[in-house]
């Protein structure tokens, strides 16, 4: 699990887009989910290191991403940011709209590529 990969999971497509060209313009390669039945399913393939999470989505939101996560322990080996305009416990946390240093910094060093 490369922390220079990241999985951007929001339902809407705008928020989407945005955060991983934020990200990929700092050097990650990042893959996009728009619920999290799908989300879930492409970290059973491939875990991402880094997850940036909407809490509230059509099919699967991101409560239930993250129960489902901490079912299987991976959770533990994510480092997940939730984007949203709820503040959960327990995981790091940014509210929408959000500032690019904050997103940043939030995802810790820069590791090399």
């Amino acid at each position: 699990m490369p922390l220079r990969e990241a999985l951007v999971v929001d339902d809407d497509p705008e928020n989407r887009g945005a955060l991983a060209q934020l990200l990929e313009a700092h050097g990650y390669t990042v893959r996009q989910a728009e619920n999290g039945r799908i989300a879930l399913a492409m970290i059973a393939e491939h875990a991402p290191g880094i997850l940036l999470l909407d809490l509230e989505m059509p099919v699967l939101g991101g409560w239930e991403v993250l129960a489902s996560l901490q079912r299987t322990s991976t959770l533990q080996a994510i480092r997940v940011v939730v984007v949203s305009g709820r503040a959960p416990s327990g995981v790091s946390f940014m509210r929408k709209p959000f500032e690019v240093n904050e997103l940043l910094g939030m995802l810790g060093p820069a590791s090399p590529a």
